[in-house]
């Protein structure tokens, strides 16, 4: 059974709408971010902080390489992943990628409390989502399958997830 993995941007809702979605379907959860963090034995912003973000990017797509031969999981990204289309590109092999998309207001209001976040520690968060949101937006539209969270309810993006789950294997 293909994985599902949820690409978006930072406060997309990848890790509420994954753990539903995950129990919904009785599928594992796996939040990337989380996995690093353990395997390296420090938080991302620590690493960020200690290593340098061209550091964790490489750790990442160590962690996805390793992450994407689950099976039967619903994998959270964290929203850089796109920047590496060799990410893209491993976890598409095992699962079935859906973009969860979200405007940059919507996307501050999530994570503007979120001091564990190193790319928002900067004297204009907003401006800053906005300004990454622009930059990554190419990256997140190669991905075939998307879901608006702006002003919607967790209960209805992991409906339309499912649906699209169901949909591509073939199942109402």
């Amino acid at each position: 059974m293909k994985n599902i993995v949820l690409i978006g941007f930072m406060g997309s809702g990848k890790t509420s709408v994954g753990k539903s979605v995950a129990e919904k379907l009785n599928m594992s959860f796996i939040d990337l971010d989380r996995w690093i963090e353990e395997r390296e034995t420090m938080s991302i912003k620590e690493i960020f902080d200690r290593k340098g973000e061209e550091v964790f990017r490489k750790i990442e797509c160590e962690a996805v390489a390793e992450v994407g031969n689950q099976k039967n999981s619903v994998i959270a990204t964290g929203g850089g992943v796109v920047l590496n289309p060799k990410n893209l590109e491993s976890l598409k092999e095992t699962g079935l990628l859906i973009h969860l998309r979200v405007d940059a207001q919507t996307a501050y209001k999530r994570t503007r409390d979120h001091h564990h976040r190193p790319l928002l520690n900067v004297p204009n968060p907003l401006q800053h989502i906005e300004a990454l949101l622009k930059q990554r937006q190419p990256f997140y539209e190669v991905v075939p399958n998307a879901v608006e969270t702006s002003g919607r309810s967790l209960r209805d993006v992991v409906e339309d997830v499912i649906r699209i789950y169901r949909s591509a294997k073939g199942v109402r």
